[in-house]
């Protein structure tokens, strides 16, 4: 008898069908509740972990958790996993587990319905339904407001809006699924205007809880912003009227979007009025972030006096442990580029803690 033999030996014999399983590819566990997968059935395949929920993939507000973000239709089933790509074994336990109501009709049973496609008489077929995001359509398509749109629309508004605008955009809004501009006071590809109350709310902007260096007339410390539509974040250079950011603090913003007329030589085009603060919410005690500095006027933004110092002319911060600041001195006096590293005390608004600095190259 060999050596697995022997292990399996020494189990139960309402155990062995299931070792047996998960060696030929059943699931390993039974499906459990899982904080991390929330309202969702946690399930162990292969090795691999997976949340199931029965809901639409086209729910509004319905992400999959961050560490198994890969979602896909299945059925009335939604599979999140960490990659799009599942062993059959996870089919079979999925048609084992649950009703037929929420299961593929046909025989779809190994596959998942995914491009924007839907399991009709067992065949995956492409659908202007069920699209949560751009992957979910053909190359040639794009997801907005869960139906798959041809990309020549977006091409047809990006090319509009660059005519005569500062920084062309494009936004899907409204509830007809059409691409509109979200800063140009003209007509793009036959559609309305994002501004037209009527057609489209918004923009709307998430704002973090930092400000950053950055250089225009003068160095500065500016807001990160991330703008409706846009995956990373960017530096504004510019002011929001009726706004006032607190360290610490993240904020979603509803804004107003206006072109100025004859706006000042090196000034903005472009004037941003707040509507709303929809979202404002508060980091947690030792949450960290790190700040470049690297232009011969850095002392306009962070100075230090001892074992203390301040960032532009709000936020201060104290050295911790006391070398740090003397080593942003030596950076200073220097005119080298550095990095410094700050982490939020037990009470945000208390100073922040300057705990980390380094070598930065541009």
């Amino acid at each position: 008898m060999n050596a697995t033999k022997k292990m399996f030996g020494t189990l139960l014999v309402a155990a062995l069908a299931l070792v047996i399983g998960a060696a030929c590819g059943e699931p390993d566990t039974e499906p459990t509740n899982d904080a991390n997968c929330g309202q969702g059935d946690a399930l162990q395949i292969e090795g691999r972990t997976y949340c199931i929920y029965k809901q639409s993939i086209t729910e509004e507000g319905f992400s999959c958790p961050a560490h198994v973000s890969a979602g896909s239709s299945y059925g009335g089933l939604i599979i999140c996993g960490a990659t799009g790509e599942h062993p059959d074994g996870l089919f079979e336990r999925l048609h084992e587990l649950y009703d037929a109501e929420v299961l593929p009709t046909g025989d779809c049973v190994g596959m998942t319905c995914s491009m924007g496609a839907g399991c009709e008489a067992g065949v995956c077929a492409i659908s202007q339904d069920g699209c949560w995001m751009d992957t979910d359509c053909p190359s040639t398509h794009h997801c907005v407001n869960s139906t798959c749109q041809p990309k020549e629309v977006e091409q047809g508004c990006l090319e509009a809006c660059a005519i005569g605008c500062v920084a062309p955009q494009y936004q899907p809004c409204a509830t007809d699924g059409n691409f509109y501009c979200s800063t140009c006071q003209i007509e793009c590809g036959g559609l309305e205007v994002a501004e037209d109350p009527a057609v489209c709310d918004g923009p709307y902007w998430e704002v973090d809880h930092f400000r950053h260096p950055c250089v225009a007339e003068e160095t500065l410390m500016c807001l990160m912003v991330r703008r409706q539509g846009a995956e990373g974040w960017e530096l504004f250079y510019d002011t929001i009227e009726g706004f006032e950011h607190v360290w610490g603090r993240t904020y979603l913003l509803k804004l107003d979007v206006e072109a100025i007329v004859d706006p000042p030589v090196g000034g903005s085009a472009l004037k941003y009025t707040l509507v709303e603060t929809v979202e404002q919410g508060t980091v947690v005690a030792g949450t960290t972030f790190d700040l470049p500095f690297w232009v011969a006027d850095t002392n306009l933004v962070i100075a230090t006096d001892g074992e203390k110092g301040t960032l532009g002319a709000d936020r201060a911060f104290q050295c911790d442990p006391a070398n740090v600041c003397e080593e942003i001195d030596a950076f200073l006096t220097a005119s080298e580029a550095f990095r410094v590293h700050f982490r939020y005390d037990t009470q945000i608004d208390d100073p922040l803690i300057a705990f980390k600095v380094e070598v930065f190259e541009p």
